[in-house]
């Protein structure tokens, strides 16, 4: 009986440790921060609470990871702090999405003839439409060949081909000037994605799903950062 209780103390001392935390503090854009905690034992894997904040103020959006995947209800925000979109990691379903969810940096193309009397709606990005596309925009990067002094002349553009499946199909980067005398484009790798990355609500026409595709553009500053 006292091996087994010793036994016993290690199994929870051992689980005691999986669970302790660091906080961590980094850029995911500029103007956004991200915080959030990882497992001690294991530097790469996210376990607690997670915010992103804009400029310091604003979290634009807060939840939880339990060892590396998001758990429960998350909450989505403007960079004005307008509540987006309520998100259930649970059940894999929206809770609340704003009717003000949308911006003009973010279009959709249909590759299919419209008719007045079509109803389309959008896929929707759980993490709404600005939070939720911050992992492929923090990926934009301007190209060393280029030659440009300042670089805000540039248009950093996102394009996600979304299948019927709500899948993400499709990844490119653009790079353009507003001549069109650059246009330099990057076919990104899917696996360097994460899976929720990957996830979207499927867009529709007449309540049938659709493939439609996202196009993201965001501005570069005079020294090549990215603001969306």
């Amino acid at each position: 009986m006292k091996h087994l209780f010793t036994l016993l103390l290690c199994a929870v001392a051992l689980n005691t440790y999986a669970q302790v935390t660091q906080n961590k503090d980094e850029k995911l854009i500029q103007d956004v921060q991200e915080r959030y905690a990882v497992l001690a034992d294991s530097p790469s894997v996210r376990h607690g609470l997670y915010q992103a904040i804009y400029k310091k103020k604003i979290a634009i959006a807060s939840g939880r990871y339990n060892r590396g995947k998001r758990v429960g209800v998350w909450h989505f925000y403007s960079k004005k702090g307008i509540l987006l979109q309520n998100y259930d990691y649970g059940k894999h379903a929206i809770m609340f999405s704003s009717p003000v969810d949308t911006m003009r940096a973010v279009r959709y193309v249909i590759d299919d003839e419209i008719k007045p009397t079509d109803t389309i709606t959008a896929p929707i990005k759980p993490g709404s439409v600005y939070f939720g596309y911050m992992a492929y925009v923090k990926q934009i990067a301007v190209p060393p060949d280029l030659g440009v002094i300042d670089y805000s002349i540039l248009t950093g553009v996102v394009e996600l081909l979304v299948s019927p499946g709500g899948r993400l199909a499709d990844f490119k980067i653009r790079v353009v000037s507003p001549s069109g005398f650059i246009n330099k484009v990057a076919d990104m790798p899917l696996d360097t994605l994460s899976e929720e990355d990957k996830v979207f609500l499927p867009a529709s026409k007449n309540g049938n799903n659709v493939g439609m595709t996202v196009i993201i553009t965001c501005r570069f500053d005079s020294r090549g950062r990215i603001y969306f």
